[in-house]
């Protein structure tokens, strides 16, 4: 096998998966961008429940009613940090969770941390929120507020497979001129 041959299989197997992957962000990406055009009516809803899916990550549950019928909606954020807290004097104090400015949520970690409690301190159950849903399909809806920057998933799928293009490309580069 010439050097110009292994080259060519090294960019089609490292640098076709970062490909696919960077085509993976831009479609989860596109797909957000279709369904925010598409949520063009406003109207409040009121929090009825929480979603605990684990490792701090909560939602508050938003009910609210298009054309007659009664929907449900979760409040979706860009991504979720959690900090792990150790205070032997303070295990069961629960401090604040918060939304940042960039919509990230921020849950501080305990080695007994009550999320009901955390989530009920930042959305009251009852509590008013703005929903913005689609009037063609009203189930299809954003609660509090229209995403204004990118899914985290969407940059990390386009981020990590420009470096395996890229990566793909040096080696191949290296390869075809005979350093490597």
């Amino acid at each position: 096998m010439t050097n110009g041959q292994l080259a060519g299989m090294i960019f089609a197997v490292v640098g076709g998966p970062g490909l696919l992957l960077i085509l993976i962000g831009v479609i989860i990406r596109l797909v957000q961008k279709k369904k925010m055009q598409a949520c063009t009516m406003q109207t409040m809803g009121a929090v009825v429940d929480y979603r605990f899916r684990g490792e701090g990550r909560m939602q508050p549950v938003v009910e609210y009613e298009a054309g007659g019928k009664t929907y449900r909606a979760l409040r979706k954020f860009r991504g979720y940090v959690t900090v792990q807290k150790h205070n032997p004097a303070k295990p069961y104090q629960d401090s604040g969770a918060y939304v940042s400015k960039r919509d990230f949520l921020h849950v501080p970690m305990r080695a007994v941390t009550n999320l009901r409690s955390m989530a009920q301190q930042l959305w009251p159950m009852g509590s008013s929120m703005p929903v913005y849903y689609d009037p063609a399909r009203p189930e299809r809806a954003y609660a509090e507020k229209l995403p204004d920057r990118m899914p985290a998933e969407a940059v990390i799928f386009i981020w990590v497979g420009a470096g395996l293009v890229l990566l793909s490309a040096v080696i191949a580069g290296l390869l075809a001129t005979g350093i490597g």
